[in-house]
C-alpha cells in the first residue's frame, strides 16, 4: 500500500500532466512552461528542446487551430526518491478549418516522462513522446456552420478560448456567466438531421 506521502506526490503528478493539457488547448504559454524544470528536455519526432522552448513551440503550432483538446489517461508512476517515471497516454485532437471543410487531425500516443522534486514542486525533467498513430478526419459541422460562424449558438453555449478569455480562469466567479435559456427537446434530432442535410449528395 502506498504510504500517505506518497500519495500526495502522485496528486501532485497528475496535476502537473492535466495543467499541461489546459496550457496547450487554452493557448497559455505561462501554465504550459510551468510543468518543466527550467533545464528539462522534451524529446519529440517533431522537437527536441527544452520545455520551455516546446511551450513556445506547441502554442505557436496550434495557434489558428478552431480547438484542441489533450486527454490524458492511464497514469503509472513510480518512484525513485526524488524522482518519479510517469508514463501515460494521450489522445490529442486538433480541429483545422481549411478552404473546403473542417478537418480534424488526432494524435495518439504515449509520454514517458522523468519528474523531479525540485524548490517543493514536482515538475518534469525529461519527456519522451511516443507516437502510436495519427488520423486525419474531414468534419461536418452541424449545418454547415463553422466555429467562427456560431449563428444563434452565440446566445446560450460558452465557447471554449484562449487564455485568459476562456471561462476556466474565471475560477470561483464563473458562476457570473449563468444565463436564463429556455429548454429545447429534440435538440440532438435536430442537429443530426441537420448534419446529414449538411453532407453533400
Amino acid at each position: 500500500m502506498a504510504q500517505p506521502a506518497r500519495l500526495e506526490d502522485r496528486e501532485q503528478i497528475r496535476e502537473v500532466l492535466f495543467r499541461y493539457s489546459r496550457g496547450i488547448d487554452r493557448r497559455d504559454v505561462d501554465l504550459l512552461r510551468s510543468c518543466y524544470h527550467a533545464d528539462s528536455i522534451d524529446q519529440r519526432p517533431s522537437f527536441s528542446g527544452t520545455g520551455h522552448a516546446f511551450a513556445e513551440y506547441a502554442i505557436s503550432e496550434v495557434s489558428d487551430a478552431v480547438f484542441t483538446q489533450h486527454i490524458i489517461s492511464n497514469i503509472l508512476i513510480e518512484f525513485n526518491n526524488k524522482q518519479a517515471f510517469c508514463e501515460c497516454y494521450v489522445l490529442a485532437i486538433h480541429r483545422f478549418e481549411t478552404e473546403e471543410r473542417m478537418v480534424d487531425f488526432t494524435h495518439y500516443g504515449r509520454y514517458c516522462d522523468i519528474f523531479e522534486f525540485r524548490d517543493d514542486s514536482w515538475k518534469i525533467a525529461f519527456r519522451l513522446h511516443i507516437p502510436d498513430a495519427n488520423q486525419v478526419t474531414p468534419v461536418t459541422e452541424l449545418g454547415g456552420k463553422k466555429r467562427k460562424d456560431v449563428a444563434d449558438d452565440a446566445a446560450v453555449a460558452i465557447r471554449g478560448e484562449p487564455h485568459p478569455s476562456d471561462a476556466s480562469y474565471r475560477r470561483f466567479s464563473v458562476s457570473a456567466l449563468r444565463r436564463d435559456i429556455p429548454t429545447r427537446t429534440g435538440m440532438f434530432r435536430e442537429r443530426v438531421a441537420a448534419w446529414l442535410d449538411a453532407i453533400p449528395n
